[in-house]
């Protein structure tokens, strides 16, 4: 797998499909959820963000298989729900059987295994298996999102370094793109703290968005703690 960073206005893909490098004759749309700043107003301030969608190019055999997995392994608040219903089932699923009476052997104790209980474990095990299968199943997914740039993740090595070729100008805009954008990153949470907005409300992690960036949200947590000090110093003189 590789990771390339890129501004996502402009990007070229290779007219090849993005899972075994065939001809592409379709095309598969991609969300990107983007943090564009923080409007402050009375009496809160509010996180501001814009969706972005991206379409890269992929094969009819793929396409369906590649559907699907991508609308799973993308980060979202639906999977964050269902994942967090899945380990809230699993967890009942084991304390019930942690409560059944084995001491008259095993098969004795799993008959008054009930149908909730069953169906409890089935769910969490099928959810977390069709998570690990989407993820090796997705050749083109975003890892980290912003206003300006978007940062790839692709699991076909020999696309991705034809997806660089096409893409370098952008490629190498892109590093002074995330320097520029760490710096207004860490603005922003200076103004969320003067806001009044709690730390919690990081816009650059989940779950506040649908494609984290942690490398921009530990900025955001960063500028957030120089205004808090700044704060604390004010309040003590």
């Amino acid at each position: 797998m590789q990771k390339i960073a890129t501004r996502h206005d402009g990007i070229d893909w290779p007219q090849q499909c993005a899972v075994c490098n065939g001809k592409a004759n379709r095309r598969l749309a991609v969300d990107m959820s983007a943090v564009s700043g923080i409007a402050v107003g009375a009496p809160h301030a509010k996180i501001q963000s814009t969706v972005t969608r991206i379409w890269h190019p992929i094969c009819q055999r793929h396409y369906w298989r590649t559907w699907i997995a991508s609308g799973l392994s993308q980060r979202s608040l639906v999977t964050l729900g269902l994942g967090i219903i899945a380990v809230c089932a699993l967890l009942s699923a084991a304390g019930q059987v942690a409560d059944l009476p084995f001491d008259a052997g095993l098969v004795a104790a799993l008959e008054n295994l009930g149908w909730g209980t069953a169906l409890c474990m089935g769910y969490g095990v099928l959810f977390w298996l069709g998570l690990f299968w989407a993820k090796r199943n997705t050749p083109v997914k975003i890892i980290g999102a912003s206003l300006e740039g978007v940062l790839f993740l692709f699991s076909n090595n020999e696309y991705a370094q034809r997806f660089s070729e096409l893409n370098r100008r952008q490629i190498g805009a892109s590093l002074a793109w995330l320097k520029d954008e760490k710096n207004r990153v860490a603005e922003q949470g200076d103004l969320a703290c003067q806001s009044g907005l709690p730390k919690s409300v990081n816009p650059y992690r989940a779950p506040n968005t649908a494609q984290p960036h942690f490398e921009l949200a530990a900025y955001w947590d960063r500028g957030f703690a120089v205004a808090e000090q700044r704060l604390k110093t004010a309040g003590k003189s």
